[in-house]
């Protein structure tokens, strides 16, 4: 079976089967696109950067308002969407030029661009540098100023025992994708 088709039936059985379901909130899914993205996740012969590309293409395909970035030490635009395939999107993010990686990203550029947003999603392997601003105080900026109550989940692809959420605000949350 031809791959665009494999993956469509994949996104479509998930969808029909209720195993994710539209939220109709407004997503800002920042990926990171540092050179460290090339990893393996833990255990797996997939990259992080691989596993990052199908959980964004699942949640564009779920969700009607989504904002995609790409993100080093500042945000950039990657230029993917929810038609795309798994290795289109994938060697879209690979002509990202690299750089460092600054996790509270996401929210300073919605902030600068007034962009309303009610989840943020950060797509890491988790070799992070913290930046300017702890990503969890850029989260409580930018509610504040945007009179928005938004939501962050860093999905970590591998996990070296990070916390970028407040593990004491029960509006952000620190997930791995897989851990032995």
């Amino acid at each position: 079976m031809e791959r665009t088709r494999r993956e469509e039936l994949i996104f479509s059985r998930n969808r029909q089967k209720g195993y994710v379901e539209p939220t109709g909130k407004r997503f800002l899914l920042a990926v990171d696109v540092s050179g460290s993205m090339d990893c393996s996740v833990l255990g797996s012969s997939i990259s992080c950067a691989c596993a990052a590309a199908a959980m964004t293409m699942l949640t564009m395909k779920t969700e009607n308002n989504c904002h995609v970035l790409g993100f080093k030490t500042h945000l950039v635009p990657i230029g993917i969407n929810s038609k795309m395939r798994l290795d289109d999107v994938m060697s879209t993010m690979e002509e990202v030029e690299m750089g460092g990686t600054d996790c509270a990203q996401p929210m300073l550029w919605a902030l600068k661009n007034q962009t309303p947003v009610d989840v943020f999603i950060v797509y890491t392997d988790c070799e992070t540098w913290a930046g300017a601003i702890h990503p969890s105080a850029a989260l409580k900026k930018y509610c504040k100023a945007m009179g928005i109550n938004a939501k962050l989940i860093v999905c970590a692809m591998n996990s070296n025992g990070f916390t970028l959420a407040d593990p004491n605000d029960p509006g952000m949350l620190d997930m791995i994708l897989l851990h032995h």
